[in-house]
């Protein structure tokens, strides 16, 4: 996928939707260390990429133009992708599943 990890990926999936996000927020909404995203936003910058802006003692996320070229590329056909996973799924099963997902992404804040 462009020779992005999926990690990488969801850095620019998620920076692309929020774009400001700090790297602390980021890497609670992704479940992974700071160090971890650390090193990922590190290869992203050196790809061009991401960008971290100085705001007081936080660095804030955003997508660079070529990132966003990349993002507007990838996320919407990931997108189509998830809908025609859960189209096997009714609508009640979705709404089953979209609960037992909040509750997940509860247990792990």
């Amino acid at each position: 996928m462009h020779g992005l990890s999926p990690a990488q990926f969801n850095i620019i999936a998620t920076v692309g939707g929020q774009p400001g996000l700090s790297q602390q927020e980021l890497s609670q909404k992704l479940l992974v260390t700071q160090g971890n995203s650390s090193q990922l936003l590190l290869h992203l910058e050196r790809r061009g990429l991401i960008e971290r802006r100085a705001a007081g003692k936080e660095k804030l996320l955003s997508l660079t133009p070529s990132g966003q070229a990349l993002f507007d590329d990838l996320v919407p056909a990931h997108e189509d992708w998830l809908v025609e996973q859960f189209a096997a799924l009714n609508t009640q099963e979705q709404a089953e599943l979209a609960v037992w997902l909040r509750r997940l992404e509860r247990t792990h804040r």
